[in-house]
C-alpha cells in the first residue's frame, strides 16, 4: 500500500480504508483488496456504486458483500456526505485520471474558498499504461492555478514501472 511510503512522523495514525468507485459493481470477488481483507492483512474495502436497480446489480452486490466488501449505493454528489457520516478520516480511492482530477478540482475549490481541504495528503500512483480515450494524464483546473497551489512534496518513489508521489494539500487561504 503506497501509504507506507509516507515518513513515519507524517503518516496518518491508521492506514486508509480502500474505497472503490465502481458504478456497475464490476470489481472481482477474488481481487487482492478482498483477499487481503479475508486474510486479515488489509482493511475492509468499501465500494460506492450508483443505484442498485437491476437484478444483475443486486446479485453483484450480494456476491461482493459475501466476499467481504461493504457496498454503498449513492448518487455521485452524495459520496462525500456518506463518507463523513461513516466517520472516515483516512481514505484510499482506487481510480483513474478522472477520479484523481475530481479530487484535485475539490482541493482547488476548497483552497480558493477558505474551506477546509478535502484531503490532507494525496498519494498518486501512475503507471505507464494507456487507458481510455485520453490515455493517462492529470490536470488541476487550469495550468495557471496548478502552478500557484503550494503543494508540499513529501516523497516520490519509483516501484518497478510505477511512480508513487505523495504531497500534502496546502492549508486553506487566510
Amino acid at each position: 500500500m503506497p501509504a507506507r511510503l509516507i515518513p513515519e512522523g507524517s503518516r496518518p495514525a491508521n492506514l486508509p480504508r480502500p474505497v472503490i468507485l465502481d458504478t456497475y459493481l464490476r470489481l472481482r470477488t477474488d481481487c487482492k483488496l478482498l483477499n487481503n481483507f479475508r486474510q486479515r492483512s488489509g482493511p475492509q474495502p468499501w465500494i460506492f456504486c450508483s443505484s442498485i436497480n437491476s437484478l444483475e446489480l443486486k446479485e453483484r452486490q450480494s456476491a461482493l458483500t459475501a466476499a467481504g466488501a461493504v457496498v454503498f449505493s449513492v448518487e455521485c454528489e452524495d459520496g462525500k456526505g456518506e463518507l463523513h457520516k461513516q466517520g472516515i478520516k483516512n481514505l484510499m480511492v482506487e481510480g483513474g485520471a478522472t477520479v484523481i482530477n475530481s479530487f484535485l478540482e475539490c482541493a482547488y475549490q476548497s483552497y480558493g474558498s477558505g474551506s477546509p481541504p478535502i484531503f490532507d495528503i494525496l498519494i498518486i500512483t501512475t503507471t505507464p499504461t494507456l487507458v481510455g480515450d485520453d490515455a493517462v494524464g492529470y490536470k488541476c483546473c487550469t495550468d495557471q492555478f496548478s502552478n500557484k497551489l503550494p503543494w508540499q512534496h513529501i516523497r516520490t518513489e519509483v516501484m518497478g514501472k510505477d511512480t508513487v508521489v505523495a504531497v500534502r494539500c496546502p492549508p486553506r487561504l487566510p
